[in-house]
């Protein structure tokens, strides 16, 4: 019984930071607005915001929300690729973790880009029910 109430309680615990990490917004230089997936699902569904995919190429190739671009931020041409953006769109960006999609989405607004929406992961995005490419 100890180990299934370990279970139960370790399960819960992860329940928890997902929620919370779904609910919270902040914004980063006022400019990068930070949502979890179910609210990043909801802007990507309403078709506002241009989809960036920060991954690399190889992980781009096997699975993207629909419509989503390729910019790989871990690419030496990162910072060329935004530059050429339109500052005036929005984008909504994610990554393989949050840890990989935040530090890129305050580049992206230090380049020049005015609003960038910070979904996180992609794992979360495709759970919360993003549309993938097929």
């Amino acid at each position: 019984m100890g180990s299934v109430l370990r279970a139960m309680v370790a399960l819960c615990g992860l329940v928890l930071v997902f929620v919370i990490s779904s609910c919270g917004t902040s914004e980063a230089n006022g400019n990068v607005e930070r949502v979890g997936p179910v609210e990043a699902v909801r802007l990507i569904s309403k078709g506002d915001h241009a989809v960036i995919d920060l991954r690399p190429p190889r992980d781009y190739a096997a699975a993207h929300v629909a419509g989503a671009v390729n910019i790989d931020a871990s690419a030496s041409d990162f910072d060329d690729r935004v530059v050429e953006l339109d500052e005036r769109v929005t984008y909504l960006v994610y990554a393989a973790s949050k840890s990989q999609s935040a530090p890129a989405a305050d580049e992206m607004v230090r380049l020049g880009v005015d609003r960038v929406v910070d979904a996180g992961s992609f794992g979360l995005l495709a759970l919360a029910g993003a549309e993938l490419a097929d």
